[in-house]
Parts: C-alpha cells; structure tokens; sequence
C-alpha cells in the first residue's frame, strides 16, 4: 500500500521478493529513495508527514522490520540496513549465528519512532530503536535502543545531551514551537 504522497522522486534500484510487506503512509515527501531492497518476509512501513532527502538506501534482509513512524526528518546519504546478508557460520558448532528468523524481534527491527531527526551520512542498523523526539548527530552508526528527547552521535552512537526538542525550521525563537514534542529524556528502564 502507498498512500498520497505529497513528492515522490526515484532513482533507485528496486528488489521486492515474496512475502515481503512495503507500505507508505500519506502526506510523506520522499526526495529520492536510491535503493529499496526487501527480501523474504520482510517488512517496511512508513508512517505519515515524513521528509526523506536525497540518497536514501534501504535493506530489510530476509524475516525483518523497518518501521519508520511519523513526523521524521531525514537527511541525505543515510543507510538504514537491516540484518546482514550474508550468512555468518560458527566453526565449533556448524551453527549459523546471524539467523534473524530465530532472532528476538528487538534485533530483527529497526523502529524510528515519532518526530525523528537523523543528520546526514548516518548508519542506522538492526537492533535500532529511536526513541520519540530525538536527534541522530551526522555520520553516527546505531546499532541499539535510545530513549526519547536526546541527542546520540558517534561511532557507536552513544547520548550526548538528554532533554532536547527541535523543529525543521532554524528561524524559530520560541520552544512552543516545538509542541507536541516537548518532553523530559526517560531512560528506558524506566
């Protein structure tokens, strides 16, 4: 399913196999989705009021989910991947070690919650889950859980500033601006 979109350009290589699940919601501007590859069973939906700039590169490998939510911003050059597409065997045992169909759903999703800002050139891996008003800093790879209304950055990304709020345009003075998104950080243990 794709809803109304409000601006839709692509330039991108497409693989959708069996059993796979692509849904866009309304009112989203998806600037240019360079790659969309969804593999078997794999899901990705997109929430509502999303911006995607340009070369946007999505993998969800076999038995995954990507869920981006509404209301996020996203810049350019971002790779949301999600497994690891290759098969990763342990010698002793002959197990595979990387099998996300017997993968705890927490490891097999990426979950980008409401609100989400993520800066240019950011790596966004299985296992990630961003919470609701946050910010991810350019060129920082996620590959865990973060709480709400922070600002995480670096290689892995760690919390840098808890308590944050933001809006998409640079020439607002005033934090009301911001509504509903004005909330304290809550660890996730919480």
């Amino acid at each position: 399913h794709i809803g109304k979109l409000t601006e839709l350009r692509l330039s991108f290589g497409m693989i959708l196999k069996e059993n796979c699940s692509l849904d866009i919601g309304e009112n989203n501007r998806l600037l240019e989705i360079s790659k969309l590859y969804l593999f078997n069973k794999a899901k990705l939906l997109i929430g509502n009021g999303n911006i995607i700039s340009s070369n946007f590169f999505i993998t969800c490998h076999s038995s995954t989910e990507t869920i981006i939510k509404n209301n996020c911003l996203f810049s350019c050059n971002l790779s949301f991947i999600n497994g690891d597409g290759h098969s990763i065997f342990d010698v002793e045992t002959k197990r595979k070690i990387n099998d996300m169909k017997t993968a705890s759903d927490a490891r097999r999703s990426i979950i980008i919650n409401d609100h989400v800002w993520i800066g240019r050139g950011a790596f966004v891996l299985n296992g990630s889950n961003i919470g609701e008003g946050s910010i991810v800093g350019a060129h920082s790879l996620v590959k865990k859980a973060f709480p709400n209304n922070c600002i995480v950055a670096g290689s892995p990304a760690k919390i840098i500033k808890r308590n944050v709020c933001w809006t998409g345009n640079n020439d607002i003075e005033d934090i009301n601006a911001c509504k509903p998104y004005i909330n304290m950080t809550k660890d996730l243990d919480e």
